[in-house]
């Protein structure tokens, strides 16, 4: 697909804390989409013997392994100010002085060095395409919404905050924001290019971004959510809310999960990876692949995967005897995620599902009987 051709996702734009949640310790092998890194590296605070990093974007892989390295390397401070989080921003010398001290493949250097250079080496977690895009559309979300909706951003509770919504919030500005950004010709104009996924989890592109950003507003703070933060402001000014990846308390099992960890980068679609190495995978996650299902085609089998139940019969294949996958669904969720030797244990998960930040996907986990 041409959309997964360039560095697409800069930031976190999922909260991989339900991954986390689900994955046991010491689980033997990890196959994980990339995609910027951010949904990859907490996961080494349970200490996986074996993380397989796959993408179809090499840039994707490159940011991943920038991510990877610079936990490895740097301390905690560093690491933020080297992305760009924060209310101040460290300049362009210090970053490149911190980027050539990291241990990247020559390739991953090259191909980082290449997009810093040709951003005034800016911080990176503002160069994806999703997070550009997303900067343009806060800004018109914020001329649209007002001061008045922006202020939610004061709130120190989620009790507060709850009640600022039923008082002084200017609701109708939220939902007349609503309709004007959250439709699929804007997202395919700024973002797609023509390949979003067909919505099939509501009615309309109002009705599901009503309801998912509403459900947005009551799982915590607006000030403590990064998604959130990014969707009214452009980018994260301060550092309250940042992604897990910044956590002070996950930060240290980070880097001790990364010493002990067998780190591998492929670039390869991730069903046709699980269907050439089967019963190899002990937990998936799957990122939200299964939602462009239909407008991929394997290179195992070049039928398309939503209409032949591959993408569902190659994670079958690919995972281990009691083996996890965490699915999310952007939109769209497809019918050939069902498959006989996968058991759908979504359920025993509700409560991290529950709490997972972004509300914007639909989850479910599948677990293949041992």
């Amino acid at each position: 697909m041409d959309y997964f051709s360039t560095l697409n996702y800069s930031l976190a734009n999922e909260d991989s804390s339900v991954e986390l949640s689900i994955l046991p310790a010491e689980t033997d092998n990890v196959v994980v989409v990339a995609g910027s890194g951010a949904r990859v590296l907490p996961l080494f605070a349970k200490s996986p013997r074996r993380v397989v990093c796959i993408d179809v974007s090499p840039a994707q892989l490159n940011l991943t392994e920038l991510r990877i390295a610079a936990a490895r390397s740097l301390s905690l401070s560093d690491f933020r100010d080297f992305f760009g989080y924060g209310r101040t921003d460290i300049g362009w010398q210090k970053r490149r002085t911190l980027f050539y001290k990291l241990h990247l493949s020559r390739p991953a250097q090259e191909g980082l060095a290449a997009i810093f250079n040709r951003n005034g080496w800016q911080p990176i977690i503002y160069l994806g395409r999703w997070e550009r895009a997303f900067r343009k559309l806060a800004s018109i979300a914020a001329k649209v919404i007002g001061p008045k909706a922006m202020a939610i951003m004061k709130c120190q509770s989620l009790d507060e905050q709850r009640g600022y919504l039923k008082t002084h919030f200017p609701h109708w500005r939220w939902q007349l924001a609503i309709a004007l950004i959250g439709q699929s010709y804007v997202f395919n104009r700024m973002l797609y290019g023509s390949q979003l996924p067909s919505l099939n989890l509501a009615k309309s592109d109002y009705r599901y971004f009503k309801e998912r950003l509403a459900k947005t507003l009551d799982v915590c703070p607006a000030r403590e959510n990064f998604f959130l933060r990014i969707l009214m402001q452009g980018h994260l000014p301060d550092l309250d809310g940042l992604p897990l990846e910044c956590s002070p308390s996950l930060f240290e099992s980070i880097k001790l999960g990364i010493d002990s960890s067998e780190v591998e980068y492929v670039c390869s679609d991730l069903y046709d990876y699980l269907a050439q190495n089967p019963g190899r995978a002990d937990f998936v996650s799957l990122s939200d692949t299964p939602s462009y299902a239909e407008s991929r085609k394997s290179r195992v089998d070049p039928t398309p995967l939503a209409a032949s139940s591959n993408l569902a019969t190659h994670l079958a294949t690919g995972l281990s005897q009691g083996g996890i996958a965490v699915a999310r669904y952007f939109r769209h969720r497809p019918a050939s995620m069902k498959h006989q030797s996968l058991i759908d244990v979504t359920g025993h998960y509700i409560q991290a599902i529950e709490r997972e930040l972004t509300c914007i996907y639909g989850i479910d986990v599948f677990q293949k009987p041992a």
